[in-house]
């Protein structure tokens, strides 16, 4: 889906039902964070988490977590920026978990949630 056509289909996302937007065995996205993951993949870039933050939620900020080489954070702050989404950060980051590194993986957070009614 290219750049124009992703926005006409957020602003027309009246029309399109949950069941639309998730694969099936997916959980469904959070509202604030949706249209930001759905751009990213839209644009190659392989999430496998995300979470639209604040109260309540796993993670403070709304992050999205992605899989990439060394430079597909580029790739997606680049695609981020292009769409106009309030990119905070982008790191590369490697969890400890009982002890032992994870990763690596990427992360790019936000400074506030989608407005956008999605």
């Amino acid at each position: 889906m290219n750049h124009t056509a992703l926005l006409s289909f957020a602003a027309s996302s009246r029309e399109v039902s949950e069941s639309d937007l998730i694969p099936d065995g997916e959980m469904p996205l959070d509202p604030g964070i949706r249209r930001y993951v759905l751009i990213l993949q839209s644009e190659g870039i392989e999430t496998f988490e995300s979470c639209q933050g604040g109260d309540g939620h796993a993670m403070p900020e709304p992050t999205i977590r992605f899989y990439g080489n060394a430079y597909e954070g580029f790739k997606a702050f680049s695609v981020a920026m292009t769409y106009g989404l309030p990119v905070l950060s982008v790191r590369r980051t490697y969890p400890v978990n009982e002890g032992w590194l994870e990763g690596p993986w990427w992360e790019i957070t936000f400074h506030t949630t989608d407005q956008v009614a999605f």
